[in-house]
């Protein structure tokens, strides 16, 4: 059992509230009610999952994403600028836990299907070893309209962004990255594992036997570049960590980004703990966790954790707790991290939890996104035998609850802060999505009802 070494004046007395707070609204078969829930949100996502293509402004298989400016920007628009996306990342983190969820309940009839169509999208972003984060288009006509060479390029970038100059619109043209990578390499793993599971190995696709030499080729060690923001906020030198892009570094991107090739942001590297937490996980998920390379990552991530830079360490993350979720993701796939670092983060998220049920955030509106991250993380790391622990949950969940949306037959949540641009404006323009959000409080309800209700059940 976990001991709180902190304890929030009147946390102890409002946590044990929520037995009285979470049980009032209860019906009287409570996996039943859960279930409920997480069909809805599975009906959601179904619902509003493209179905067909209209390239290239949208894409069969995808769940989009809102890009959105908070703050004024240079190059990248003025305050409440904001756009639809088609991205690898977010649909194949929907994916993901749409597939954790079947694995462990095949009640969930409509998700094969759902799976069905968004593999294959992913699968459209692979290029080379690795993934990229956007399709492979032509230059925006704005762009092409003024350089005539412009018809014979294709640049990697957003599909509804708007594109102000040729610069711009080069030095966006981004190499494939080891988050997009690690989530889609997992994306293929689980899909397979669920065509499997259900007699379908004709519908088996490509995926590879090992992942982690692809990742090892691009680590920060002896590099004689180093990134601003990292260095900014002490992340170290040498780390060891995975570095973010699959790419060389040029200082002088950014002032003159290759028209034709990909680049790099900024022209430099960089290190962010969260993706090196689903970079774990993927390599777990593929049983590389223990290799000398995934360790020295881990043990970059923990000394992050150690010295209180959680929530700096995640250059691309901008909501508070991204990388807990993250690494109690990998946790539960077999990364050990250690009794002490767990007890560390199980701490942090009981005191920071609010009276209401909810986890803050430094941006306005994200409360109910980094709940989910924070709940998601406590669900998963939390013995289910730890009943004072239990009702801190259950009162996030509670939470939750109140923040759903429903239509006829399904419900969702509002998008968060998904991830961001990235370095000082990781908090002024990001990328949220419905549809994630709604896959994470299903994702919550789901791990709470498999671990405290099912398992304890059984047990008796």
């Amino acid at each position: 059992m976990y001991a709180l070494l902190k304890i929030r004046p009147g946390l102890l007395i409002a946590t044990l509230s929520v037995q009285f707070i979470f049980a009032g609204s209860l019906s009287a078969d409570e996996s039943e009610r859960l279930h409920n829930f997480i069909n809805r949100a599975i009906v959601y996502l179904n619902q509003v999952q493209v179905k067909s293509d209209s390239i290239p402004y949208r894409y069969k298989g995808e769940w989009g994403s809102e890009i959105v400016n908070l703050k004024d920007l240079p190059l990248l628009g003025f305050k409440g600028y904001s756009c639809y996306d088609s991205n690898c990342f977010v649909t194949s983190s929907i994916h993901n836990i749409l597939a954790d969820i079947f694995l462990k309940d095949t009640t969930f009839r409509l998700i094969p299907a759902i799976l069905d169509l968004s593999v294959a999208n992913i699968l459209s972003f692979k290029s080379e070893k690795g993934f990229n984060f956007w399709h492979e288009l032509s230059v925006p006509e704005n762009i092409r309209n003024r350089f005539t060479d412009m018809n014979k390029i294709t640049r990697r970038r957003s599909n509804h962004f708007d594109y102000s100059s040729n610069y711009t619109s080069c030095l966006f043209n981004i190499y494939n990255d080891a988050d997009d990578t690690a989530e889609a390499f997992r994306s293929v793993g689980l899909y397979n594992k669920i065509c499997l599971q259900n007699g379908s190995p004709e519908k088996l696709v490509w995926k590879p036997d090992s992942i982690g030499w692809i990742f090892n080729a691009y680590r920060d060690v002896g590099r004689s570049h180093l990134n601003y923001y990292n260095f900014y906020k002490a992340h170290g030198t040498n780390t060891g960590a995975f570095l973010t892009w699959f790419g060389r570094e040029r200082y002088t991107t950014f002032l003159f980004p290759d028209r034709k090739g990909h680049n790099l942001p900024l022209g430099i590297n960089d290190i962010d703990c969260v993706v090196n937490a689903n970079i774990l996980t993927a390599l777990a998920e593929y049983g590389e966790e223990n290799s000398p390379e995934a360790k020295q990552s881990l043990a970059w991530v923990i000394k992050m954790i150690e010295n209180e830079k959680c929530n700096s360490c995640g250059y691309y993350y901008p909501s508070s707790f991204a990388l807990f979720y993250a690494l109690s993701k990998a946790i539960v796939r077999g990364v050990e991290i250690g009794s002490g670092v767990e007890q560390n983060i199980v701490n942090q998220l009981i005191v920071s939890q609010k009276v209401d049920g909810s986890w803050g955030d430094k941006i306005s509106g994200n409360e109910l996104h980094s709940s989910l991250y924070a709940l998601n993380a406590l669900i998963n790391m939390v013995d289910k035998r730890d009943t004072l622990l239990r009702l801190a949950i259950e009162k996030g969940l509670a939470f939750v609850e109140r923040g759903a949306k429903f239509g006829p037959d399904s419900c969702f949540w509002e998008g968060g802060a998904f991830f961001s641009v990235g370095g000082i404006a990781r908090k002024s323009q990001i990328w949220r999505s419905r549809a994630y959000t709604t896959a994470l409080a299903a994702e919550a309800f789901n791990s709470y009802q498999r671990k405290f209700i099912q398992d304890c059940s059984l047990s008796k």
